[in-house]
């Protein structure tokens, strides 16, 4: 229908390298046929989405024109018909190019587009999704494969465009920015490292920016006179703590029904500024010396013969997310000496349990402990990545399927001196710390060093203090708008940002136009979101380790040192936690500090995601599990029962002849 000149074919998204930022255009003289039939060699461009210019240019052969017959069908001319069509200037492409990246900003995701030029002038023929496109990936570095790997593990669940605008950008805000700020080094939110279309996280984009800037210069006095001020021994008696821990008590008691449109906003805006006090101001403050004491610690062991037992010594320190599994374990106790309690354990499914507690005084007594439980680790996340995803004091059924799976089996009780006691005991036997200056000196920089990995993981606790009000307060604008009509259930809330909310301002009920804008809004990212369904946010390949070879099953990143073996148990989320067995190797896709209560059972350690410097890491050394991360497809490879054995040190899992034990299994080199 358009008697075109020149067609053919626009990608807005490279479709061989995956490129977002290139534009691929290819060009035949008449009508599109000889592009898409592949009759033709076309002209062939590839611009930069963003400026439109030009970065490669390859002519055609132009062995066929296909032509519109007057009378109608078309007409195919080879050779010299084809040759004399002059090719379109770079005003043209560029014109086509800027078109493409305005539709694919409508559409949301990358557009095959096909076009016609006519009478000095583009046409639209069609456009739809780019199917199958390729992501681009070069050769990752070190640090991109460990950036990659935690991210795998902190957004298991891909965050809507809500959690984008709020939550996100608040843990990026206390956790990162502050520790980058001590040595004068800028880095982009963590936000701003997820590729997004339409407000949509597409994908990890993994590209660092670390970007120096003159503060550097001030970096060493700076962290020394922290070091002087904020001793980390004393760090929980930091007034800063007790007092944002206070005020997101009294957010948690507001009544957000009986505020106004404008005092919910405010509410969350209130929420989202309690992390930076509760997780990026006490790191700031006291990672200083600790990492200060950790540094002269291993050198000082190091010149005194025992540098293997770093590790050991910084095991065994008390953590909130420990002191929560002991509390776990204890309302298992509680259930296996009751027989009453046994019973209705047995005879009811997690959904069912709370209601069937209630309707006994046992059971009565029983909901009083698990609610103080609840008032003091409720807010435990079940994922960190999106706040839609309900907390612990949200979802307590997720709670009471825990306890049941703890209550079936008996605990593993640990014999014999912690491994950190044994270690110390060892160190202070050497002759030069019979001194007592020098004796003083190395359990000074050992009581510091050793509060490092506690700071970093207590702080990420309180961090999360604010999930559960920010998931109500969130849910309860998007139930004043689903009330209203614009959105079909509170929940779709989420796949708005924050600032679209906020123009909503004082106008209540939002007018007819902007109902119908937000309504068209959710509809398309929730397609999108639909649309990415099975797509991992974050590639493996960035931090997949070697292919498995010979008798290996899997490779990953060593995250706790030692070897064990035991038949595979694949959980896959909180709701599978009671299928673990004691003895069992725990295969996950992902953990986060929840998970670590299964760790009281397992055997050792293997996890689709994450690094020696994970959650999962850092707790399996306390129980001294062997744990490797970052296996990428465990959870695919292996089935439930498989006997394997698991190298911590070495990051390997390894197939496992029935009936052996980790004693009994031949030792690795290494």
């Amino acid at each position: 229908m358009v008697a075109a000149e020149v067609a053919g074919v626009l990608f807005t998204a490279n479709p061989v390298t995956g490129a977002r930022d290139e534009v691929v255009i290819d060009a035949s003289p008449g009508l599109g046929e000889a592009v898409v039939s592949g009759l033709a060699t076309p002209d062939h461009f590839v611009l930069d989405k963003r400026s439109a210019r030009v970065k490669e240019r390859r002519p055609g052969r132009r062995e066929v024109l296909v032509r519109a017959r007057s009378g109608g069908g078309t007409e195919r001319v080879e050779g010299p018909g084809a040759a004399d069509v002059p090719p379109l200037s770079d005003r043209a492409v560029r014109r086509l190019a800027r078109l493409g990246a305005a539709i694919e900003r409508h559409f949301g995701s990358p557009q095959d587009i096909e076009w016609a030029w006519a009478g000095g002038e583009p046409f639209i023929v069609q456009a739809r999704p780019i199917t199958a496109l390729t992501e681009p990936l070069a050769h990752p570095s070190r640090p991109v494969q460990m950036l990659a790997g935690m991210f795998a593990e902190m957004f298991p669940v891909r965050p809507y465009p809500l959690d984008q605008t709020t939550w996100v950008p608040a843990v990026s805000t206390a956790a990162v920015a502050p520790i980058f700020a001590l040595i004068g080094v800028a880095v982009p939110p963590i936000e701003q490292l997820f590729v997004e279309e339409d407000g949509v996280v597409v994908r990890f984009s993994g590209r660092l920016a670390f970007r120096p800037t003159p503060a550097i210069l001030l970096a060493p006095a700076r962290l020394l006179g922290l070091s002087l001020r904020y001793d980390p021994v004393h760090w929980r008696a930091d007034p800063l703590l007790a007092e944002a821990r206070s005020r997101a008590r009294a957010l948690e008691a507001r009544d957000l029904r009986a505020l106004s449109w404008e005092g919910v906003v405010a509410t969350v805006r209130e929420a989202l500024a309690l992390p930076l006090p509760l997780a990026g101001e006490i790191r700031r403050r006291y990672y200083p010396r600790a990492l200060l004491a950790a540094g002269l610690l291993r050198v000082a062991l190091g010149l005194l013969g025992h540098g293997d037992r770093f590790g050991a010594l910084l095991t065994g320190v008390g953590s909130t997310t420990l002191e929560a599994n002991r509390a776990l374990e204890g309302l298992a106790t509680r259930i296996r000496s009751d027989p009453v309690l046994a019973e209705v354990f047995a005879s009811h499914g997690a959904s069912e349990l709370w209601a069937a507690l209630e309707a006994q005084p046992a059971g009565q007594s029983f909901l009083a402990e698990l609610r103080t439980f609840m008032d003091r680790y409720g807010h435990r996340e079940v994922v960190l990545s999106t706040v839609l995803q309900p907390t612990w004091k949200d979802a307590p059924e997720v709670v009471l399927g825990m306890v049941k799976g703890l209550a079936l089996t008996e605990p593993r009780h640990e014999t014999g001196r912690p491994a950190w006691a044994v270690a110390q005991d060892e160190l202070l036997a050497h002759p030069l710390l019979r001194l007592s200056p020098l004796r003083a000196a190395i359990l000074g920089l050992l009581a510091a060093a050793r509060c490092l990995w506690q700071v970093r993981e207590d702080t990420h606790f309180d961090a999360t203090r604010i999930m559960p009000v920010l998931r109500r307060t969130l849910l309860e604008l998007g139930g004043r708008l689903a009330g209203a009509g614009v959105l079909h259930a509170p929940a779709d809330v989420f796949h708005l940002e924050l600032c679209e909310l906020e123009r909503i301002d004082g106008t209540w009920p939002p007018s007819p136009e902007r109902a119908s804008e937000l309504q068209a809004i959710v509809q398309r990212r929730k397609e999108r979101r639909a649309a990415l369904e099975g797509t991992p946010l974050v590639d493996p390949r960035l931090y997949r380790q070697l292919e498995p070879s010979g008798d290996v099953l899997l490779r990953g990143t060593p995250g706790s040192p030692g070897v064990a073996e035991g038949p595979a148990r694949l959980i896959r989320d909180a709701s599978e936690f009671g299928k673990l067995l004691p003895g069992e190797v725990l295969v996950a896709p992902y953990t986060n500090p929840a998970w670590t209560l299964l760790f009281q059972r397992a055997a050792a350690v293997v996890v689709d995601s994450g690094g020696a410097g994970s959650h999962a890491a850092i707790v399996a050394r306390e129980y001294g599990l062997p744990a490797v991360m970052g296996t990428t497809d465990g959870t695919r490879r292996l089935v439930d029962g498989q006997r394997v054995r698991v190298d911590g040190s070495r990051g390997l899992v390894f197939g496992a002849a029935p009936g052996t034990t980790a004693q009994d299994a031949p030792a690795q080199p290494g």
